[in-house]
């Protein structure tokens, strides 16, 4: 983050969520340096000194590696172009969006942490699994030319994660907005509104979280409400916000993966579960279309440790926990990390713009970080797919080439701060990227 012209200051999304990290496992590890449990997904668990040790010393390894890929990226390399959508392009996002909504809706699936069967749909089931539109939405909403088309498929988006009890996803939105805002400059005007928005968003928390699970049982809205009066509304609010910082560590992952790192190692070579390199869209439609059963790693540590049979549930092994899984081997996992982050970083920057690379750098945060390579490989490539396809138009109708446009940003001027735009079309947001 840096001082804009007059006042305010520009926040870069990146840079805190590479703090929210940080500081959440910090305060995991000063927790267990004091010898106090945490909380490893639905159980409490204590390390030893030097099982605490090595693994935060793995998992902030690959924290700063994803800083170090970001800046390297970052002063190297030159935008040409970037990468809009207009109308049209917008109105086939909302439809895609509409037409999954009414899909779960119509058959009942995709809630999160449910497992489901399928039961004549498995055509449709596999369209959904390959254009993923909960990814397209996250790639597309960046680059989308008017706020009015952004916040009508925000709100589709918002609606389905509701139906589906994905209420992480709306971390997500809070993500992809600050993205396609940026460069966001907060004054003390701005700073109260946010404070406010922030409250708000505290005071609801209990609401959100025990509707959420209520979903997932099977139960309604009603039945959540119920829970909510018996146990108190104050006392939840406690285990909600609890829960919620949870969430951004998994340094008690990484430990149990450091402390059964032989298991683990042994069931990886019998093909317990995929590899690594096979956790992505065109590498499950091949086991899907072979009828090979995709277990990731996610899925067998809730097996392993939880002795949980229900694979619609997933946990954090972190990149870092896979360095305890291959061993020896972890030389070729580096190097297939460098080839998803380095080199896609540069196409992405050089020819989608900015604020994709922002995207990216952000999402390996969110994915990559926590062991979602899947998740992340996904965006990735689908990413580079939208990239492709731009050039290959002769005359681009849906997706657009435009150049940098050199003005102040009328947001900006709205939150009472101005940044000056570079005159080289080039350079527009180069003073803000540090």
């Amino acid at each position: 983050m840096r001082k804009s012209a007059r006042q305010g200051v520009a926040i870069n999304p990146f840079y805190v969520l590479f703090c929210l990290y940080f500081f959440a496992n910090l305060q995991s590890v000063i927790t267990l340096g004091l010898g106090a449990p945490i909380k490893v997904d639905s159980e409490e668990f204590t390390f030893s000194g030097a099982t605490t040790a090595i693994s935060a010393l793995a998992l902030f390894s690959s924290l700063f590696a994803c800083l170090v890929v970001y800046r390297t990226v970052l002063v190297s390399t030159k935008t040409r172009t970037d990468l809009v959508f207009g109308r049209q392009a917008s109105l086939m996002l909302a439809l895609l969006q509409l037409s999954f909504l009414v899909f779960n809706a119509y058959y009942g699936v995709n809630i999160a942490g449910v497992e489901d069967e399928v039961q004549g749909n498995v055509a449709l089931r596999l369209f959904y699994s390959v254009v993923q539109p909960d990814l397209i939405f996250l790639i597309m909403c960046i680059g989308i030319r008017s706020d009015r088309w952004f916040w009508f498929n925000v709100g589709i988006y918002g609606i389905s994660l509701l139906m589906r009890s994905w209420i992480g996803g709306f971390y997500l939105i809070a993500v992809v907005t600050a993205i396609r805002q940026y460069p966001i400059s907060f004054s003390r005007k701005s700073l109260k509104y946010f404070g406010l928005v922030l409250a708000v968003g505290v005071g609801v928390l209990p609401l959100i979280t025990s509707v959420k699970w209520f979903i997932r049982s099977g139960a309604g809205i009603n039945e959540a409400l119920d829970f909510l009066r018996e146990i108190g509304y104050a006392n939840y609010l406690v285990d909600s916000l609890i829960y919620v910082v949870n969430r951004f560590q998994h340094l008690g992952h990484v430990a149990l993966l450091a402390e059964n790192a032989r298991s683990l190692n042994e069931a990886y070579g019998s093909g317990a579960f995929i590899p690594y390199w096979m956790d992505a869209a065109p590498q499950w439609l091949f086991l899907r279309l072979n009828d090979i059963d995709i277990v990731t790693i996610n899925k067998f540590i809730v097996r392993y440790f939880f002795d949980s049979d229900n694979l619609a549930y997933a946990s954090n092994p972190g990149i870092s926990g896979w360095f305890f899984i291959l061993q020896y081997k972890m030389v070729f996992f580096i190097v297939y990390l460098l080839g998803i982050t380095l080199v896609p970083c540069i196409i992405i920057l050089r020819y989608a713009g900015f604020k994709y690379f922002l995207l990216v750098s952000c999402f390996s945060l969110v994915y990559l970080f926590h062991g979602w390579i899947g998740a992340y490989a996904n965006m990735v490539l689908y990413l580079l797919a939208f990239v492709l396809f731009r050039f290959l138009l002769v005359r681009p109708i849906i997706l657009g080439r435009h150049r940098r446009i050199v003005h102040l940003d009328d947001k900006l001027k709205s939150g009472g701060s101005v940044i000056h735009s570079s005159a080289d079309p080039h350079m527009r947001f180069e003073h803000l990227r540090a």
